[in-house]
């Protein structure tokens, strides 16, 4: 659906074609605008950006009822721990990039925005003290709570209608704790882990192939589907050729060359930009003033217009830069 021409929303589309097979994976932006909100990560604006379970219902009813007129089979996934994801970091993890020390309490954790705002000399090291950069324990349990209450409304909702949920939540939550191994690296939701691309919120093709293995085996249980499943040698060769990779546990990745904002500036910032995955190379935990000014310059096109040009960058601006590239 994301390739056919745009006649209209999704709904409309599966309407008009009305297709016999449907997977239709939906609900994670309603808890994941929290997380992602990297500069607004306080309890009051945290509760602001989730939808709300009766909302939530209500407009997941009249989907399933419309999908339910329009097609005949029909597969739904749940929501995975929006607050499992690389874009965040613990103090481990920022440790990494920043050197050792003791940035962030524990149970607490900030975003890959906060980190390259300071890697790029926007910030100093106190960001990772200011509530509205951290999400602390408090709030992550607020967000896996409203991200439970979403999930039953869509397992409740699904069994009125007799339709079959892919429980991704819980097949992420195995992998986080009990990590696959494929193309001999565990794959891991940590940030450059494997299971998520460069911005730490997208899956990368190991992580959709996974994902693919979850819906494949519901289509065979409940509507006699053939197509088999990736075998393990399939998702290895998969995870060899994943850009998104760190096959030699250097701390970066091939990644994908000016692909995108955060692709481009990748290698300058360190974490992506690893043509040689059979010699590890340790990420440095400084930038130059030079890489700094490159990487700046580089995002200049992403600053409001009246804003481009200019040397210097204020923090509103670079928060500004990251929204874009970050916030849905």
């Amino acid at each position: 659906m994301v390739l056919f021409p745009r006649t209209g929303s999704q709904i409309e589309i599966v309407e008009a074609v009305k297709p016999r097979t449907v997977l239709c994976w939906i609900g994670s932006n309603d808890v994941l605008s929290a997380v992602l909100a990297f500069d607004q990560l306080n309890l009051s604006q945290i509760a602001a950006l989730m939808s709300q379970p009766e909302d939530f219902s209500a407009r997941y009813n009249e989907l399933l009822s419309r999908l339910s007129r329009a097609t005949d089979q029909v597969v739904l996934a749940d929501i995975p721990n929006v607050t499992n994801i690389g874009f965040l970091l613990d103090n481990e993890d920022v440790s990494r990039f920043l050197g050792p020390g003791e940035y962030l309490p524990a149970g607490s954790r900030t975003t890959i925005a906060a980190l390259f705002m300071i890697r790029l000399g926007l910030a100093e090291t106190s960001l990772l003290r200011d509530p509205d950069y951290v999400l602390d324990a408090e709030e992550t349990k607020f967000i896996e709570e409203r991200t439970r209450a979403l999930n039953e409304v869509i397992y409740e909702t699904a069994a009125r209608y007799g339709l079959p949920v892919v429980k991704i939540a819980e097949k992420f939550r195995q992998n986080s704790e009990n990590p696959p191994n494929y193309a001999g690296v565990s794959i891991t939701p940590r940030y450059l882990g494997g299971l998520f691309s460069l911005d730490g919120v997208h899956p990368s093709n190991i992580g959709h192939a996974l994902i693919a293995n979850e819906f494949l085996a519901v289509l065979k249980s409940q509507y006699g589907w053939s197509a088999p499943l990736l075998s393990v040698s399939a998702l290895s060769g998969i995870a060899a050729d994943d850009p998104f990779v760190d096959l030699d546990g250097d701390g970066r990745v091939r990644g994908r060359p000016l692909a995108g904002a955060l692709e481009t500036i990748g290698p300058i910032l360190g974490i992506s930009g690893d043509r040689d995955e059979s010699t590890a190379t340790p990420i440095s935990t400084s930038l130059s003033e030079q890489d700094r000014d490159l990487i700046l310059t580089l995002l200049d096109g992403l600053r409001d217009p009246e804003q481009r040009g200019s040397k210097a960058w204020t923090q509103e601006q670079i928060r500004g830069v990251f929204r874009k590239m970050f916030r849905p």
